[in-house]
């Protein structure tokens, strides 16, 4: 009876200490669960918070920096045209790449090339020149020596010299052009240039000085918003955000591990000192 009752007794004490056992591990595990949750929520919230302030701070940084490039750009395009406006009125020629642009003053060439026309000149080599091209050339006449005149090639003599004649004109120009002092052939006009130009009338001014700026920056600004909104979601798609869940997992096998950990070195303590008693 005795040894029956010591056994019985030994398997008590056993199932009350696994007892014991599983409800501390649900205990700690259930604190376990709750201190994750906390951890997680702030830890997510501040990987937000970063996030959305690195995103911002980026965003700001490239705004600004396509803000001035669309200014600077904007501002040396005015500066351009600007400059070419002034060469021309002057009779000089703007040369870009080869292209020249000009100012037509008189009607000799008209219906062809009218007055006040901006026509772009290509430059070409000289034996490419042929009768019926319609060039730019330095003229030698004393009235107006020096100055830029568009005239169609009529003929070509022997020793490669070019009698011009204006469209307009009766007869063909008195002095021959020699290739020296052609600056190149007529190549289309200017349509922009002459749009601009074509606004030299109060209105027209008015409408170029204030509502089409306006309607310029409003682009720019449209664009300055795309490209800020394609940058963001590049952020946000090369760096992976951990979510709530994912972090409340995470911490929650890590916290298991720990307690278990924790239990295992205990037993194991535990058992030393009965073999050491």
């Amino acid at each position: 009876m005795s040894e029956n009752s010591e056994k019985a007794t030994e398997q008590a004490e056993d199932r009350t200490v696994e007892q014991t056992e599983e409800k501390t591990a649900e205990q700690a595990e259930t604190k376990a669960t709750e201190q994750t949750e906390t951890k997680a929520t702030e830890q997510t919230e501040k990987t937000e918070k970063k996030a959305a302030k690195q995103v911002k701070k980026t965003g700001n940084i490239a705004k600004e920096i396509l803000s001035y490039l669309e200014w600077g750009l904007l501002v040396i395009s005015f500066g351009l045209v600007i400059y070419a406006f002034i060469c021309t009125a002057r009779g000089k020629a703007v040369t870009v790449f080869g292209y020249s642009l000009l100012h037509v003053v008189t009607g000799s060439m008209e219906p062809t090339i009218s007055t006040g026309d901006y026509v772009i000149v290509r430059r070409e080599e000289i034996p490419d020149l042929k009768k019926d091209d319609i060039v730019a050339y330095y003229t030698k006449d004393p009235e107006i020596y020096g100055s830029l005149v568009i005239h169609r090639i009529h003929e070509i003599t022997e020793d490669g010299k070019y009698i011009t004649k204006g469209d307009a004109n009766l007869v063909a120009d008195a002095l021959p052009v020699e290739p020296n002092q052609v600056l190149g052939r007529y190549s289309r006009r200017a349509f922009i240039f002459n749009w601009i130009a074509s606004f030299a009338e109060p209105r027209k001014l008015l409408l170029l000085m204030v509502v089409i700026p306006i309607f310029l920056i409003s682009i720019f600004e449209v664009g300055t918003l795309t490209k800020l909104i394609k940058i963001k979601r590049t952020l946000i798609g090369n760096r992976k955000i951990e979510t709530r869940e994912e972090t409340i997992e995470r911490l929650k096998k890590e916290a298991v591990e720990a307690y278990l950990a924790g239990e295992k070195e205990s037993n194991e303590q535990g058992e030393e000192n009965k073999k050491e008693g």
